[in-house]
């Protein structure tokens, strides 16, 4: 297991290739939760709204957002890097100095620590790792068990996201009926524990209540600092 790592902010905006590569799935989201966390206090009042590096992070610089949304695809989270670095329409001076501080650049770098897997030791092929977000984000399908006390019917699965929230992931699973909507936690990434096992425990986690789901074939064994 990694913690610090230098990245080059370019590689996760480059038009061609297998997207993050060189860096891995994992990687791509612990810097944008890096990104989310630093972002935190720079804004800048306009008239009814803050413009902030939350809304430039949500692809939505000008609705003054105090949140970043949740990720919903790798293609949602790949834009979003898009605009961290490109997007200059409608932010202003203190979103920018965020970038010019802490290198958010397309010539910029920086070293980031949290904790990661580096590719050698990857505990199944990025290839896998890619089908398995996939799989969470497009989730569909009726639940084997009931999660609604007051509303049995409340058995479809529209899809997965994943928020950053102080650093950290958090997956959630969208659920109902009829158009009704409720959330249910599917795991939480805990201090030291890396993202891909997190997210590893939330496929499992989904798999037990969502019939159909493919099972994991691990080539190393989990490893949860």
């Amino acid at each position: 297991m990694r913690y610090k790592a230098q990245y080059n902010f370019i590689e996760f905006i480059r038009p061609d290739g297998y997207w993050p590569y060189p860096y891995t799935i994992e990687q791509a989201f612990g810097v944008f939760a890096w990104m989310v966390q630093t972002g935190k206090g720079y804004g800048d009042k306009v008239p009814y709204i803050t413009k902030t590096v939350d809304g430039l992070l949500s692809c939505s610089p000008e609705c003054g957002y105090t949140d970043v949304t949740s990720i919903a695809s790798l293609n949602d989270l790949r834009q979003r890097f898009h605009y961290a670095l490109l997007g200059d329409r409608l932010i202003g001076p203190r979103v920018a100095q965020w970038r010019k501080t802490f290198h958010i650049t397309p010539s910029g770098s920086n070293t980031i620590a949290f904790p990661h897997y580096i590719q050698k030791k990857l505990p199944m092929p990025e290839t896998d790792i890619k089908k398995m977000f996939d799989a969470l984000f497009s989730a569909k399908g009726t639940l084997n068990v009931q999660l609604n006390e007051y509303h049995a019917e409340a058995k479809e699965v529209y899809c997965c996201k994943a928020r950053p929230y102080n650093g950290l992931w958090r997956w959630a699973m969208l659920y109902g009926y009829d158009s009704s909507g409720w959330t249910h936690e599917l795991a939480q990434q805990q201090k030291g524990e890396s993202f891909l096992d997190c997210t590893i425990r939330a496929y499992e986690s989904l798999s037990e209540i969502m019939p159909g789901m493919t099972k994991l074939a691990f080539i190393k064994e989990k490893s949860i600092v």
